[in-house]
């Protein structure tokens, strides 16, 4: 069983943030606000989900030195291709740039051989 954990970019003060908890207010069957919380040192945060934050997901599976994999990240493939991981149609993909599908089968077989090397939103360069 895969854990379920999430982070997001926080734009105003462009930075990512791991989450480690969040609410929602939800009035008459509709979620009316999100608020997200974690830890950065000894400080808690916490904000609401609006304009200035994405949130991206951890695809369950880790690169070849035990880092976590999200979507957004940039990866490096063995031979040297960069990827981005995106979430599309119920799954997890690898594609070529933030356009342009690569694998069509996922990217249940890269982990053992893939790095992250950054994100779409702190190294947006290294899709190029």
């Amino acid at each position: 069983m895969r854990e379920i954990k999430f982070r997001a970019w926080d734009k105003k003060n462009k930075k990512m943030r791991n989450i480690s908890g969040f609410t929602m207010d939800i009035i008459e069957g509709c979620v009316e606000s999100v608020c997200f919380e974690g830890m950065e040192g000894k400080s808690i945060w916490n904000w609401r989900v609006d304009q200035y934050s994405d949130v991206q997901q951890f695809t369950g599976l880790k690169d070849r030195f035990d880092k976590e994999i999200y979507e957004g990240d940039i990866i490096k493939m063995e031979s040297g291709i960069t990827q981005l991981i995106k979430f599309g149609e119920g799954l997890f993909e690898v594609w070529d740039d933030e356009n342009t599908r690569g694998f069509p089968f996922g990217i249940w077989n890269i982990n053992k051989e893939s790095e992250v090397i950054g994100n779409i939103y702190e190294n947006k360069e290294l899709l190029k």
